[in-house]
């Protein structure tokens, strides 16, 4: 506190807040303003001043993830892109797979929804690389496209078993643009808006959400996914692709979890006399 005082002009207020983007919450604040009388003949907005900043402050290598994979295995999921042998579907989980072998184990936990027609949770978080590589391979592509699902499931299980003061992230892959509703009915705007409205819940759960657009850019909503996420947006227009955006995320969340990143707002008031 003295250190700030020195900085700063003499008889300037000052009040300092510091919050935490991984608690999500205010840890600290300082004031000179308490016990002051800067109302009676002052005029303290007469330059009154904002500033935030961000930086990272804090490292914690020890702290560990929580992550649930939200996989599209809709009809077109089975379909090949130009020039590729295999399917979209194939190469998803052959990178899923991937990602999952890169995760730290002994720190990090994993589970998986998927949606087509109707989406399900396939895999609930746990440190069991194993099953949710057998889940991974479970996956059939067919039916329509029910995305909105898929992120509900998604947040039923961080609700249900997201550890305290642990890294949350989400992952959504997908080739084509949302079309069941909440009701469950083949509707492409509302099949638009329960996606939205299920990414916003999410979202105010701490989760770190990414999305992957899969293949022609002309199949799915760049815009939409671009909506839902809010730590990463990535296009693979090849298949083959994935592993390498899997591996973009992976130093991402890594780099989330290590980091606090902490924010600081500083106002500062000097006070001028009223007129």
């Amino acid at each position: 506190m003295s250190c700030l005082e020195s900085l700063l002009p003499l008889n300037t207020f000052y009040e300092l807040h510091i919050y935490s983007t991984t608690q999500g919450m205010e840890i600290a604040s300082l004031s000179n303003v308490q016990g002051e009388n800067i109302t009676a003949g002052m005029n303290t907005a007469t330059a009154r001043r904002v500033v935030t900043v961000s930086l990272p402050m804090k490292r914690d290598t020890s702290r560990m993830i929580d992550t649930m994979l939200v996989l599209d295995r809709s009809g077109s999921m089975g379909e090949t892109l130009i020039g590729d042998l295999q399917s979209k579907i194939v190469h998803l989980k052959s990178a899923s797979k991937y990602f999952v072998d890169c995760l730290n184990m002994s720190a990090a936990r994993v589970g998986m929804s998927s949606f087509a027609t109707t989406a399900r949770l396939d895999q609930i978080m746990s440190n069991n690389s194993v099953a949710v590589k057998q889940s991974i391979d479970g996956l059939v592509a067919n039916g329509w496209t029910c995305m909105g699902g898929g992120i509900k499931y998604t947040i039923a299980e961080f609700n249900a078993s997201g550890r305290d003061e642990t890294c949350w992230a989400a992952i959504l892959i997908s080739d084509g643009v949302p079309n069941v509703d909440a009701s469950g009915n083949i509707n492409e705007a509302g099949g638009q808006r329960y996606a939205l409205e299920q990414a916003a819940i999410l979202a105010d759960l701490g989760v770190n959400i990414y999305t992957i657009g899969l293949g022609s850019s002309s199949n799915f909503n760049a815009t939409l996914l671009k909506q839902i996420q809010n730590s990463g947006y990535y296009y693979a227009p090849t298949a083959g692709q994935l592993q390498d955006i899997y591996d973009m995320i992976l130093k991402d969340m890594t780099y989330k979890a290590q980091f606090d990143i902490v924010l600081l707002e500083l106002t500062v008031m000097s006070p001028g006399r009223l007129v």
